[in-house]
């Protein structure tokens, strides 16, 4: 998972908006990196990916900026 389990609704309620609305801008969150280190989101923007003919097939996110914990 990449959010801690404290975290997990509301990155679900996240996930949610970002399938409702295509993406969510000024995004803040705490998050897991791959080597289990805490780390903070401070400013992003996810959006969902789609195909060539309108299927949604993921999601992608740009971080402006972070701060470990």
């Amino acid at each position: 998972m990449t959010a801690p389990e404290s975290a997990q609704k509301e990155r679900d309620e996240l996930l949610n908006q970002v399938n409702s609305y295509g993406f969510i801008d000024s995004y803040k969150g705490i998050r897991i990196a791959s080597d289990g280190a805490l780390f903070e989101i401070e400013d992003a923007t996810i959006w969902n990916v789609l195909d060539g003919g309108s299927k949604k097939i993921g999601q992608a996110v740009i971080i402006y900026k972070f701060k470990t914990l």
